[in-house]
């Protein structure tokens, strides 16, 4: 296993370890369903919008990238798969991702232990997501850099 395989894998059991504590505060009703949905969906898709945001960065889907994140979240794409998710959703996407220090905050009021849980997932991915391919991006690194400087 090399250590970009390490990495993931221990990703994978940190987005574990976040979705079955988003499954146990939803059952304790500290999460309204009704008004936002699942917890671990909701969650979900903001940690996709992050990635594919990151991927898209350097103008490049590498087959890195893609196995990267087929190994955190147990998916199939190829490069060509995510490029074509963005080339559909990317404005969505990009919307999407002024959320991501509010959906922080909604966590810190639920659990601060939760919240620092998914801002250690989040930035940790985009780190590794980062240098998948070998070489991390300046967009890349702008974007990494603007994402931790909000979720404060």
């Amino acid at each position: 296993m090399n250590d970009l395989q390490s990495g993931a894998e221990g990703l994978k059991l940190l987005y574990e370890k976040f979705m079955t504590a988003c499954g146990a505060f939803e059952e304790e009703k500290k999460w309204d369903r009704d008004q936002n949905g699942e917890m671990d969906a909701y969650y979900f898709h903001d940690i996709m919008c992050v990635f594919i945001h990151l991927i898209s960065a350097d103008g490049v889907f590498s087959p890195e990238e893609a196995d990267f994140v087929n190994q955190i979240f147990g998916f199939g794409y190829t490069a060509e798969e995510l490029a074509e998710l963005y080339r559909v959703q990317g404005e969505d996407i990009e919307n999407l991702l002024k959320y991501i220090p509010l959906d922080y905050g909604k966590l810190k009021t639920i659990s601060g232990d939760l919240a620092e849980l998914y801002k250690d997932l989040l930035l940790r991915a985009c780190d590794a997501l980062a240098v998948s391919d070998g070489s991390v991006h300046k967009n890349e690194q702008k974007y990494i850099d603007s994402l931790k400087a909000s979720l404060v």
